[in-house]
């Protein structure tokens, strides 16, 4: 890690880029589900969880493409299914996002959800919103 070491009185300015923060960039990829056509977002943080809502967006009919900068162009105007597979749904924490998206595009989207209790593991959960 870098660090500064500033001495005397004088003012310090400068820039600093910090890429996107998580906990938003997650529903921001989910609501792109919403769109009628191609949406672009930048700024996005290479994380993990990132990677894998990507993949589970890719396995609902989804096509990321990947842009310069951090940046990541979604279509979900063709959306086919929203159903994911329990080992992608379990490496991320906020799966809920897109099936409530979905509930418009397909009325009926499943997915078994990741809890701590070994009884919930067994439990395939559909989200209705009325």
């Amino acid at each position: 890690m870098d660090k500064l070491i500033i001495t005397g009185n004088g003012s310090v300015d400068g820039e600093v880029w910090v890429s996107g923060a998580k906990n938003a960039a997650l529903p921001i990829l989910c609501a792109s589900l919403l769109a009628d056509g191609p949406v672009v977002i930048g700024n996005l943080p290479h994380l993990q969880d990132i990677t894998t809502t990507l993949e589970l967006l890719g396995r609902m009919g989804v096509e990321p493409v990947m842009g310069e900068k951090l940046s990541i162009q979604l279509d979900g105007s063709q959306v086919t299914q929203c159903h994911a597979p329990y080992e992608l749904v379990k490496r991320c924490g906020l799966p809920s996002w897109c099936w409530g998206l979905c509930l418009p595009i397909l009325v009926r989207p499943m997915y078994r959800y990741p809890a701590a209790a070994p009884l919930a593991h067994a439990l395939w959960i559909c989200i209705f919103v009325a």
